[in-house]
């Protein structure tokens, strides 16, 4: 199996791309062309303040909305910003889509695995699951690569005993990004298959599922929480879980902003990183909203970063 970049000193020797993954978003230039540059700056401030791996152009990185070439040029140049892990965005409704992409990244040598999300749309019976993990697993190689769940976008649940029957026959499955909702699959998976490496999906259940076995997050209010996250983390670790159920309550309002029926994920992210000082731009179409709720939005950022909880943060080099 490839050998995995530095990971900012994590000590969880069963986390390869650290506890605290974020989801980047995607900087787009004002014509809505991919804006590299920035991309770049992103990824750096992310790892100045607490990130320990990255995902590029996963749903967060409005992946859906870009072209193949776009998402290998993307990812290339977010790996050689930084020297943490990199997980690239390789997952489709498109088996074959899915596998020329990961093959491509593979091959390049661009990131140190890929995150691989369910078939979205089409709804795929749990069989046509475990063929599209299969088809993928095996152009990737010796490339790690975590499974992700999320139901909501997918419009399809990967049932636990289809996670268990691929990480028992994959031998590059390392790890598995749950975003279903439910912290006892967490647990089962756990119990069942210890050497998965389970990332939480959903920034309001973090502690949770870190309590039933999870190594961290693949997260996106680590866009402008992550040192706290680290905090979060390094507490539980400690023993200390008065102070990680601490700083989950300190966190709740930036869960809360992160996403809504009326501005979904990314676009608060983008809304905070604009205010933090990054030119990541606005969301691709059809993620776009009202001037009306773009204000709303800022508004609500400034409220969070208003508060002393990250004024700790390490502002971009302008």
């Amino acid at each position: 199996m490839n050998t995995i970049r530095n990971n900012n000193g994590n000590p969880y020797e069963h986390a390869d791309f650290g506890r605290v993954v974020t989801a980047m978003v995607t900087p787009f230039n004002v014509d809505g062309s991919l804006n590299l540059s920035e991309s770049a700056n992103l990824a750096q401030f992310l790892v100045r303040n607490g990130s320990e791996g990255l995902v590029v152009a996963g749903t967060t990185g409005e992946s859906s909305t870009l072209t193949p070439d776009e998402q290998i040029d993307l990812i290339e140049t977010v790996y050689n910003a930084v020297d943490v892990p990199i997980l690239a965005g390789t997952g489709s409704n498109n088996t074959q889509e899915a596998c020329e992409l990961t093959k491509e990244v593979a091959q390049k040598g661009i990131a140190d695995g890929v995150l691989v999300v369910s078939p979205y749309y089409n709804r795929p019976p749990q069989f046509g699951i475990i063929d599209y993990f299969e088809k993928v697993s095996e152009v990737a190689g010796d490339l790690p690569m975590v499974m992700y769940d999320i139901p909501t976008r997918t419009g399809r649940a990967v049932e636990t005993d289809t996670i268990s029957h691929l990480a028992s026959n994959l031998s590059n499955l390392i790890g598995v990004k749950l975003a279903s909702g439910d912290i006892g699959q967490t647990a089962s998976l756990h119990r069942s298959h210890p050497e998965l490496q389970l990332y939480s999906g959903d920034d309001s259940l973090n502690l949770d599922h870190a309590e039933q076995g999870s190594v961290g997050a693949i997260s996106v209010i680590s866009h402008w929480a992550g040192t706290l996250m680290i905090e979060m983390y390094d507490a539980l670790a400690g023993g200390q879980d008065d102070r990680a159920e601490c700083i989950r309550s300190m966190l709740a309002g930036s869960c809360n902003y992160s996403s809504s029926n009326e501005a979904p994920n990314p676009l608060p992210a983008k809304a905070m990183m604009r205010l933090i000082g990054i030119n990541v731009g606005y969301g691709r179409s059809p993620m776009v909203l009202s001037q009306k709720q773009e204000e709303d939005l800022e508004a609500f950022a400034k409220s969070i970063l208003s508060t002393n909880l990250f004024r700790g943060i390490a502002l971009p080099v302008l």
